[in-house]
């Protein structure tokens, strides 16, 4: 009897282990392919990587000619799976700016807690509030996801829409950065 207590304890001392190993050794959803990829490695819809084999991809873009692919990192996000090339160019030179900055050509920019930013131009953007108009949303799914149970499948279910749902705000913010830079850089010249 003794030895079955003496299993028991180990088995949930190792349990433990286990999923401290899991966190801390997994806190990314992603995999890394450092070596470089060989051309010959894409073909139309499918990208052959090493120990996992062909897989079906969507190319947003073609790859310019006389790059070469560096490192491929495939990462797991809420709504599927991607992979990002990173590719290097050598005939790329390194570009200095022949601009002196002066008063015409130089906008001061002032991040605010009231406003998203102002300008020395006296214009203002105004903070666009996507976290606090999806709140209600978030607010209903995490309530339904709550009340699942730690490891079920319906848990796991559920879990999909809050991350989904997380991901559409990040998604927003980072479309409306992209779009202030761009309106920034439009309106200085």
């Amino acid at each position: 009897m003794e030895n079955i207590g003496a299993i028991a304890k180990q088995a949930d001392r190792l349990r433990h282990r286990w999923n401290k190993i899991n966190r801390e050794v997994y806190p990314y959803h992603s995999l890394a392919f450092p070596d470089p990829i060989k051309p010959e490695h894409l073909t139309g819809k499918f990208i052959q990587l090493p120990k996992i084999g062909k897989l079906k991809m969507i190319l947003h873009r073609p790859i310019p000619e006389g790059f070469k692919i560096k490192t491929a990192t495939i990462t797991r996000i809420a709504d599927g799976y991607y992979i990002s090339l990173s590719l290097e160019d050598v005939t790329v030179p390194s570009v200095t700016s022949d601009v002196i900055p002066t008063s015409d050509n130089t906008v001061g920019i002032d991040m605010g807690l009231k406003s998203f930013l102002v300008t020395s131009d006296n214009q203002e953007i105004e903070i666009p509030q996507h976290y606090r108009k999806s709140e209600k949303k978030l607010k209903r799914l995490q309530r339904h996801l709550s009340r699942k149970n730690k490891g079920s499948n319906r848990r796991k279910k559920a879990i999909k829409p809050v991350a989904k749902t997380h991901l559409k705000v990040a998604n927003q913010r980072k479309d409306f950065h992209y779009k202030t830079a761009i309106l920034l850089y439009v309106c200085q010249k």
